[in-house]
């Protein structure tokens, strides 16, 4: 699925452990909370 769709497994692998990985360091909580100082509503 992944190489039919254009991509290379390898690369989709490494790219995917690190999204994991940064997800397990900062969960998506934290970062919107630092957005909403940034974005005035």
């Amino acid at each position: 699925m992944i190489t039919a769709s254009g991509f290379d497994s390898v690369w989709f692998g490494i790219y995917l452990v690190l999204m994991i990985e940064l997800a397990q360091i900062t969960p998506p909580g934290w970062i919107q909370s630092v957005c909403d100082q940034f974005v005035e509503h």
